[in-house]
């Protein structure tokens, strides 16, 4: 990044867009800043080592906080069969958040992706109510724990392109 930067003589603050995954954004959220701290992201913390400072625009990608599964495992794992359908749409609207920065600027690209959604936009999003039987005993619906992450062997998403097949192994390392 830094290379880059330098060479097309930019300034960070205002022809850089990086998009990042969040674990502290519900899975599907999005969240776009003109600059920030790394907040204790290994990727964010490296560009601003390179860029010597941390004032860039940064979209986030939320991915649910990683539960009991190590957190390195968890970035580099796949989403769960529930998280998979809200992770395509975020990337979708991060690649939209791109193209805004790009077309628009900055204050654009906050207003329209920062925006809360509205009454029709947070209806559609909502999942119908679990139903759950009666006679349910406790000890079986203590199975099913609400917020528990789920195998991080399920589909997962390396970036805009569809990579959800690539198999997961614990060798891989994450490089930026």
């Amino acid at each position: 990044v830094a290379d880059a930067i330098r060479f097309y003589k930019l300034d960070p603050a205002f022809d850089l867009f990086v998009i990042v995954d969040d674990i502290y954004l519900p899975c599907g959220g999005l969240r776009v800043r003109a600059d920030g701290s790394a907040a204790g992201h290994n990727g964010l913390a490296d560009i601003e080592r390179a860029l010597g400072t941390h004032v860039y625009p940064r979209c986030r990608i939320g991915v649910d906080p990683p539960g009991i599964i190590p957190q390195a495992d968890y970035v580099l794992g796949r989403f769960t069969d529930d998280q998979w359908p809200l992770a395509k749409q975020a990337i979708q609207r991060a690649a939209e958040a791109a193209e805004v920065f790009v077309r628009s600027g900055l204050s654009t690209c906050m207003n329209r992706f920062n925006a809360k959604p509205g009454p029709a936009e947070r209806a559609a999003s909502r999942k119908p109510a679990p139903s759950t039987p009666a006679s349910t005993s406790a000890s079986t619906a203590s199975t099913a724990t609400p917020g528990t992450i789920a195998n991080p062997q399920a589909p997962s998403v390396q970036g805009p392109s569809d990579h959800a097949s690539r198999p997961n192994t614990s060798s891989e390392r994450h490089s930026e």
